[in-house]
């Protein structure tokens, strides 16, 4: 399964997260910080508080190998998991975290792109590591404070096998106060802010809370569409799952102006049980990398596409539906624009 959704994001160049690749692009100013910019009128998307502690806690313990969370530190731009991961076995070991291949790290309930980890440990080594979550992403999904984290990891041998440790939820201080059913509402305030147009000159004509896909559980419950800092005009989805398990979000046979530009899978999402992700449609990445004649798709006036959800054994668990989501047209940028 694991495999399966490697090859897929790779094929499909969907690496990137929504917050780096899709509302922000690919080259950020590094000085337009989301703690720190003002523009002229004052707009600010707020400060991350770093109040949450944790208690340690084992997040892995089997097969002479032992994860455990020892602190949760801030830094300047990021909250900073920290980690010893102890390797008694007889094998070299890699561990990974935040990956394409297995990504199921979670803030306060929603699936983020943070918490990328990748080192080795020799065999009977024990090593300190850490797990870093930039305020910059959290505060784009209306989070300021961390109540808690879901992490998993993937650990390889040289053999490469591989052992994918199912997802811990470790709770902060915070926990007990922090109210979950407020998270659709802080993310909507954040990414219709002011202050996100004004910070990195970014404008989002149209959001909605329309209920556009639901099934089992599995819903879509909000759909933007913004040029964002590269130019790339981007369709966004909010997805729950509210279901018991994790599942596979899965995004396909992409239309645009009701033409197919891309027959296959575009996305394939994981999201936790009682989280939410962010699904990224790249519109156009699509219409640059599949369409035979890019100039009839200059402006784009609907976005189609089939929506699932799958299982861990890739069983649908939430039924095939083809969705259309009609959008404002947004001039796309040229190369030749200045800035």
């Amino acid at each position: 399964m694991k495999k399966r959704l490697m090859m897929v994001m790779v094929a499909m160049g969907m690496a990137c997260s929504l917050m780096a690749c899709g509302l922000l692009g690919n080259t950020q100013d590094s000085e337009k910080t989301l703690t720190s910019k003002k523009d002229n009128f004052g707009f600010t998307l707020g400060k991350f508080s770093k109040k949450a502690t944790i208690e340690e806690k084992v997040l892995y313990d089997k097969d002479n190998v032992k994860i455990t969370a020892t602190n949760l530190e801030y830094g300047e731009e990021a909250a900073n998991l920290k980690l010893k991961i102890e390797n008694n076995s007889k094998k070299k070991l890699t561990f990974s975290a935040g990956t394409m291949g297995y990504g199921v790290n979670a803030i306060n309930g929603f699936m983020v792109s943070g918490g990328y980890l990748n080192c080795e440990a020799d065999a009977g080594e024990s090593i300190d590591e850490e797990m870093s979550f930039d305020y910059e992403e959290l505060i784009l999904l209306g989070m300021k404070e961390i109540a808690d984290i879901r992490v998993g990891f993937t650990i390889s041998d040289e053999d490469f096998n591989n052992i994918y440790t199912k997802p811990v939820q470790i709770k902060t201080s915070l926990a007990n106060s922090y109210d979950y059913s407020k998270n659709s509402k802080k993310y909507h305030k954040a990414i219709t802010s002011k202050a996100l147009k004004y910070t990195y000159d970014i404008d989002i004509p149209y959001f909605e809370t329309d209920e556009i896909y639901s099934s089992n559980g599995i819903k879509v419950v909000s759909e933007g569409y913004m040029k964002n800092a590269d130019g790339d005009r981007v369709l966004f989805l909010e997805v729950q799952n509210n279901s018991e398990n994790m599942i596979y979000f899965q995004t396909s046979d992409l239309k645009v102006n009701e033409k197919k530009l891309y027959d296959g899978t575009w996305s394939y999402d994981c999201i936790l049980a009682g989280c939410t992700t962010l699904v990224n449609i790249d519109v156009d990445y699509g219409i640059e990398s599949y369409a035979e004649n890019t100039k009839d798709f200059e402006q784009v006036e609907t976005i189609g596409f089939t929506a699932q959800a799958e299982n861990e054994a890739q069983y649908v668990v939430a039924e095939p539906k083809e969705v259309v989501v009609a959008v404002p047209v947004i001039e796309k940028k040229q190369e030749n624009d200045t800035e």
